[in-house]
């Protein structure tokens, strides 16, 4: 459905993706985790046609973008963060723009029956964009996105504003539209606060590189206690020689006594019971710190860095 091959691309001199391969063969929901400027909204924007890659190929359903002539593109959305609307318009009004704008979508009744929308359809008339708190126009942008019936959604850090059961309905809402239509929607999110069994897929983005989250698929708060050393991870290196740890918890994403960037790591995203950390220097200071701040990690998952990845690769080319 959706397959990037080789993809490169960046801004002027700054390059943001290196040689990016992504393969989602089936419909559903895909996750994409990473820092700020890590390069998820570059990847959306390749992803959906809007940013042409200095090199490699995208095709949506077979159907490759950015060529001069070829089949029509499959019909996508793209919701982002920064569109969020703040106007005197209400939300019917803006419903109904939408619908004319695209020229397709269920009546306002229809959709409401078919999605758990938070707002009756005297509310709609009612309410206004400017009234809205941040996480509601976030849920107002992907119901906006859900009306227009696409094939291909992609939704970029609308669900970082969110808290747990806001989330947890736009995540229901995304369900319902790919069971019904056979979409796929990717979701790129420096902060996802709810459990990860929902997505088909999950991904790591980091220095241009895109990387499977291990341990991404089922309920995370069924993790394993926490052993002792040594940590089993990916391949057979001490822990001091890792960089990048998936460390898993009860409701980090409540706590804000974490600071982003501390001397023992740096925090790439955050879920409902999991931190994404970069180290700096040993996993077990960071452990140490993140119980000093009253965390209790109960499981560790730890990945190679992008460069190892690199360095393992060329020593295979050239042994080969």
């Amino acid at each position: 459905m959706l397959e990037l091959s080789r993809v490169t691309a960046g801004y002027g001199r700054h390059e943001v993706l290196t040689e990016v391969d992504l393969n989602l063969r089936e419909p559903g929901l895909y996750l994409v985790l990473g820092a700020n400027g890590s390069g998820k909204s570059t990847l959306l924007k390749v992803a959906s046609g809007r940013l042409r890659p200095r090199q490699g190929q995208v095709r949506l359903d077979g159907v490759q973008l950015y060529r001069l002539f070829g089949d029509d593109v499959p019909y996508h959305e793209f919701v982002s963060f920064g569109a969020i609307p703040d106007s005197d318009a209400s939300l019917l009004e803006m419903y109904r723009l939408k619908l004319e704008a695209v020229g397709r979508g269920p009546t306002l009744t229809d959709f409401i029956r078919g999605y758990d929308v938070p707002w009756t359809a005297k509310q709609f008339v009612r309410v206004r964009g400017g009234m809205l708190s941040t996480s509601e126009k976030s849920e107002l942008l992907l119901l906006l996105g859900l009306a227009a019936s696409p094939r291909f959604l992609f939704v970029d850090e609308v669900f970082s504003q969110c808290g747990r059961d806001v989330t947890e309905r736009m995540t229901g809402n995304l369900q319902r539209w790919s069971n019904a239509t056979g979409g796929l929607a990717l979701v790129a999110s420096t902060r996802y606060g709810g459990y990860m069994d929902v997505f088909a897929g999950c991904f790591v983005l980091s220095e241009g590189k895109l990387r499977p989250l291990p341990g991404s698929t089922g309920k995370m708060e069924a993790a394993v206690p926490l052993a002792g050393d040594p940590i089993v991870g990916t391949d057979s290196r001490s822990r001091d020689e890792r960089e990048v740890a998936f460390v898993f918890g009860e409701y980090f994403y409540r706590h804000q006594r974490v600071a982003r960037d501390n001397p023992h790591f740096e925090l790439e995203a955050v879920l409902e019971n999991a931190l994404l950390v970069r180290l700096k220097g040993t996993l077990d200071g960071a452990l140490a710190y993140l119980r000093e701040m009253g965390l209790d990690p109960v499981r560790i998952e730890l990945m190679p860095s992008p460069s190892d990845e690199d360095s393992a690769a060329s020593a295979e080319s050239s042994e080969s």
